[in-house]
């Protein structure tokens, strides 16, 4: 046979053969078919109201859909191609309007879905093989239209939310155990912010819904996304890290979903047509749980499933849950969670931790969650310690920590945690648990409950007695508060008593003539208890007349975390100068402290007060000039202490910021003229005063870049000059240095800097060459490079709100009289930021003394005569203009000066401020 030059010439019957041979050595792919439910409660759910209120019955009662779908011979109908039945996912909604709701039958109302889900069907999920997930909306309380009605929105962004979706995803750790490692986002809505903010925590989202784009501009609003840009296919891809819809560099996966209802013959044929080629799939079928038709939509599901492997015979699918699916579809070989190494470091009336890894973790840093004993929570981020190594010093005193859970997860999606508990976790003592027992009377079921499933009522005869009693496991010796709560009841005892009994003694009594308050946590005590001590709660009720009454017993809690009581009230604080005085007022006489500092750090204290009193004042000494402070009441009374606010990290703190004195000047505004680069400034001096900047280019404040989609945000400004992004990425760079030029004629001795800056995210700032600043950066003597990030931000993340700081002593010493350069570099908080902001007011002013002033504060009827501390001695006169009457206080008492019961012991007084000799 002849052939053309360059080929081989082969019988027509050979060339069919390799051809069909070389079809045939491409293996068919597999259907991965993860099946879930977005979690939540529907019933009370009201989008016009702040605390709504949730029934739980679709998890509690027998004939709803959380019963019928743990039925394991409802499972067993939905087998995949390897004889497996059915196992599903599930995203429990936790977060948003869950958070403020009014119910008292949950531990948290914030995680109420998830913690029915957990508590009334865990061990069947546990022996179906279900997987446990997070699942979040973006509801925001707003009124974006204003007109004056407000709804839960659909968030416009991420970041309006971004606080609560991370407290969400602590309590979820820390309480019900749950750290997901697959998540699917609350109306399909994605944004650059949130994907960035997934990197961080979690490696498979399955909630892209291309190619859908939906949009509502009718409040309320819901139903906004865009997945117009994202594949069709059902393949997991990167999302982008400039934009969440393409593939791109994102350390995290996503999967395309669709929902059951929704979904068609033709999707699921085109699925197994693409295994057919050899490309595996993994496709996420959802729905809701509470739809009427849930369990029919799984019928439906299964039956399109077998439907195209009978179309297409060479393909298998298997049910997976979302974890499973993607690791099936990676092909890891790797199975095993990393090894976790936790070591406690006390250092003073601190705590550090000190973590370690043994392989590369999928998150660029642990994620820590962190409980105080007031039961706040947030997710903190450790500082990098060396290769696999962190280190974190958590919040506030070692005393005020309850909870700390670390979790890691490996690029295979395995799944290490640790839960650190520094206090015993609440307890609840419900009337079906083994700790409740009925002493006398006769009790039966009763169906209303202000807890699980039901109560106990006692019918109570003339002449008759019905006792109950709640057995309390006291894990520590600690102070602890005792709560009781029971549902609604009618025709009560005329008389009731609550006692708490712990060692043989009654330490509180709670004598009713009416019923308990329906539905609500009652406060019986708060008092210490011994651990092993035999320590319950009974109730005793009579019928004294003929009337046969009724009794009613639910449940009981402990816990050892204080809640506010009432006790602290009427707390103000005043300041000036270098000093401040803390008022308050307590229920009872007690003696107290504050504790203060600058930011996040409670590192300073105030002297004890001697006698205990029930109007209080205490002096905060030593202060900075126009300086932010926060501080804590630490009040004590009968062994009990009491903290207001009860909580170890701001915005819980009260705040109050000290006055300069004199005023200080302005020497440039927002709108200065910088000089800025974005090149790679490591190893050059460019903060000096000799560098020259020429060649710079420069522009007025505020300096920006934004590259969002629909940017830049509106709430930033005003932006008067824009950066140049990175051309390969259009994304900002992550430094941008600036330098600017301004003059100063005054002395500059005993001077201080007092900046206003609008910044995202973080910044160095140096004075002619010095370093006197940093913000959201790591904390000297950390190296700053032109490649580090920012360790925290401010306003949200965006530019919105001003950022103060004062700067004395040896940092405003680099101030010189005539010309200044003001150096600052800006570093944004993630490699994929999409905003970099900067602008920058300077004042200057004294730290020089002058005479302070004399205040007179009223509480209560007493009167309080206080004074910024220094050398003055209070004085006192029944006549202002008579010299000769004025005489020093007896005692010469130091500032704040108390009169007792003010308004009958004095007639007129006056009081100066005489310096000391």
């Amino acid at each position: 046979m002849a052939s053309r030059a360059g080929s081989i010439g082969l019988p027509l019957a050979m060339v069919f053969a390799l051809a069909l041979a070389g079809v045939a050595a491409t293996p068919p792919g597999k259907v991965y078919l993860v099946v879930g439910s977005d979690t939540a409660i529907w019933d009370g759910l009201d989008l016009t109201r702040y605390h709504c209120h949730f029934k739980p019955d679709l998890y509690t009662s027998p004939t709803q859909n959380g019963y019928k779908v743990m039925d394991p011979a409802f499972r067993a109908r939905f087998v995949d191609s390897f004889g497996s039945p059915i196992r599903l996912t599930w995203w429990s909604l936790v977060g948003g309007l869950n958070r403020p709701a009014d119910n008292t039958d949950a531990p948290i109302a914030n995680l109420m879905p998830l913690y029915l889900l957990r508590k009334r069907h865990g061990e069947s999920m546990r022996a179906l093989g279900d997987e446990q997930a997070t699942h979040y909306h973006t509801f925001f309380w707003s009124d974006y239209n204003r007109d004056g009605k407000f709804w839960w929105n659909e968030a416009k962004t991420f970041l309006e939310c971004s606080d609560d979706f991370d407290v969400a995803l602590a309590q979820s750790f820390l309480e019900e155990d749950l750290f997901p490692v697959s998540f699917r986002s609350g109306w399909h809505f994605m944004d650059n912010d949130w994907q960035r903010r997934l990197n961080e925590l979690l490696p498979f989202s399955l909630h892209c819904a291309s190619p859908i784009k939906s949009s509502d501009s009718t409040e309320p609003l819901e139903n906004n996304y865009d997945w117009s840009k994202a594949p069709t296919t059902f393949v997991p891809f990167h999302p982008s890290t400039t934009n969440y819809q393409t593939p791109g560099d994102g350390s995290g996966w996503n999967v395309r979903s669709v929902k059951m209802t929704a979904l068609t013959q033709k999707v699921v044929n085109a699925t197994f047509a693409e295994a057919e080629k050899g490309i595996d799939q993994v496709a996420c079928f959802w729905a809701h749980l509470p739809e009427s038709n849930f369990l029919d939509d799984i019928v439906k599901v299964d039956g399109m499933a077998h439907i195209a492997a009978t179309n297409y015979p060479t393909v298998q699918f298997r049910y997976c849950t979302a974890v499973e699916a993607m690791q099936r579809w990676m092909k890891t070989a790797d199975f095993t969670p990393p090894r976790l190494d936790v070591e406690e470091i006390p250092e003073g009336d601190r705590l550090t931790l000190a973590l370690e890894v043994n392989e590369p973790i999928f998150q660029p840093q642990p994620v820590v969650a962190f409980k105080d004993l007031c039961q706040h929570y947030r997710l903190l981020k450790p500082e990098p310690a060396g290769p696999g190594k962190w280190r974190i010093t958590l919040p506030g005193r070692r005393d005020q920590i309850a909870k700390v859970g670390i979790a890691v997860t490996d690029p295979s999606g395995n799944l290490a945690t640790r839960i650190l508990r520094y206090v015993p976790d609440d307890v609840y003592v419900d009337n079906e648990d083994p700790g409740y027992t009925e002493i006398a009377g006769t009790w039966t079921n009763h169906a209303a409950a202000s807890w699980g499933l039901n109560s106990r009522q006692a019918t109570i005869g003339a002449g008759a007695t019905a006792q109950a009693r709640w057995a309390l496991p006291v894990g520590d010796s600690r102070p602890y508060s005792v709560w009781i709560q029971a549902p609604e009841t009618t025709n009560a005892p005329p008389h009731l008593r609550y006692t708490l009994q712990s060692a043989g003694k009654i330490l509180a009594a709670l004598d009713l003539s009416s019923p308990l308050p329906p539905n609500q946590w009652v406060l019986l005590a708060d008092t210490n208890l011994e651990a092993g001590a035999e320590t319950f709660v009974e109730v005793v009720a009579e019928s004294s007349g003929e009337e046969v009454r009724n009794l009613i017993a639910d449940v009981v809690k402990l816990t050892p975390l204080p809640y506010a009581d009432g006790f602290i009230s009427n707390v103000h604080v005043e300041s000036f100068g270098t000093s401040a005085t803390v008022f308050w007022r307590t229920t009872t006489p007690s003696t107290g402290y504050v504790a203060f500092g600058k930011g996040s750090d409670l590192g300073s204290f105030s002297a004890s007060e001697i006698a205990p009193t029930t109007e209080h004042a205490v002096e905060l000494p030593g202060l900075s000039l126009r300086t932010h402070y926060v501080c804590q009441i630490v009040s004590e009374s009968l062994g009990q202490v009491r903290r207001f606010p009860c909580g170890v990290a701001p915005p819980d703190y009260v705040g109050f910021t000290t006055s300069p004195s004199p005023d200080p000047i302005l020497i440039f505004d927002l709108p200065q003229v910088w000089k800025y680069s974005a090149a790679n400034l490591d190893g050059q001096a460019w903060q000096t005063i000799a560098f020259n900047d020429d060649a710079w280019p420069s522009g007025p404040g505020l300096l920006w870049v934004d590259t969002r989609p629909g940017g830049p945000l509106p709430a930033v400004g005003p932006r008067r000059t824009e950066m140049p992004a990175n051309s390969k990425d259009k994304l900002p760079f992550i430094t941008y240095y600036m330098r600017t030029r301004f003059a100063f004629d005054g002395d500059p001795a005993g001077a201080s800097l007092v900046f206003s800056n609008y910044l995202d995210d973080g910044a160095v700032f140096y004075l002619n060459g010095t370093e006197i600043h940093r913000e959201n950066m790591a904390a000297a003597p950390a190296v700053i490079t032109n490649a580090t990030q920012a360790s925290a931000y401010t306003c949200g993340g965006d530019a919105t709100c001003p950022v103060g700081f004062i700067v004395v002593g040896g940092g405003a010493a680099a101030l010189r009289s005539g010309e200044n350069v003001l150096a600052v570099e800006v570093h944004n908080y993630a490699a994929g930021s999409a905003d970099i902001t900067f602008g920058c007011a300077l004042f200057v002013g004294s730290e020089t003394p002058v005479d302070p002033p004399l205040r007179a504060t009223w509480t209560g009827r007493d009167l309080w005569v206080h004074w910024e501390s220094g050398p003055w001695r209070l004085q006192e006169s029944s006549a202002l203009a008579d010299a000769i009457s004025w005489r020093d206080v007896s005692g010469d008492p130091a500032s704040p000066y108390r009169i007792p019961d003010a308004t009958a012991s004095l007639s007129q007084r006056f009081f100066r401020l005489a310096r000391r000799p």
